[in-house]
């Protein structure tokens, strides 16, 4: 775990310029690379103790926790605190490469994330991408659950909704994974 704030803020912010200007396939590509480095049972949290630094966790491993960190600041803008953007020559404010994400809005929440995620799965769960998105889905998803039950300024409606969201997420997840229940 980086105990660096300065460190984690500049990291969040290059990764949230990094999705506005390739959006989605950024993403996908994220998740495909840090699924083989996800620390599944390790770090305290969620998955219990298995030894490594001083809070359990496996150094050359991703935490969850922290990676779910990673994506939930993908929903707010930062500010560049090491000035990174001075060294960036394009034009800035940056926008997306893509012309067809061109009026898209530049955040993008943890439930779209893994409503991603889920389209890889169902589009062909047999593959080993499939496989990356569900080990990014369990790094993710009991943090998310937690986020939402803790979150009291949310009003009823907007989990209602955020919840029927999820319903709908879950269940084309499994209707479409017919090669994970061979």
């Amino acid at each position: 775990m980086q105990t660096n704030e300065l460190v984690v803020r500049a990291v969040e912010f290059v990764c949230k310029q990094l999705y506005i200007l390739h959006r989605k396939p950024f993403l996908l590509q994220m998740f495909g690379s840090i699924a083989p480095i996800l620390d599944r049972d390790g770090g305290g949290g969620f998955y219990g103790y298995s030894g490594g630094g001083p809070d359990g966790a496996d150094a050359f491993k991703v935490q969850p926790k922290n990676f779910y960190r990673l994506l939930s600041s993908l929903g707010r803008t930062g500010p560049d605190l090491l000035h990174v953007m001075e060294l960036v020559k394009l034009k800035k404010p940056i926008q997306a490469l893509d012309f067809c994400y061109q009026g898209d809005p530049e955040n993008i929440s943890v439930l779209e994330c893994i409503s991603l995620c889920v389209l890889v799965v169902a589009y062909d769960s047999g593959t080993r991408r499939a496989r990356e998105m569900l080990a990014v889905l369990k790094a993710i998803f009991p943090y998310f659950l937690r986020d939402m039950l803790r979150d009291k300024k949310a009003d009823a409606k907007t989990v209602r909704e955020t919840i029927h969201q999820l319903t709908l997420t879950m269940r084309a997840l499994l209707s479409n994974c017919d090669e994970l229940t061979k």
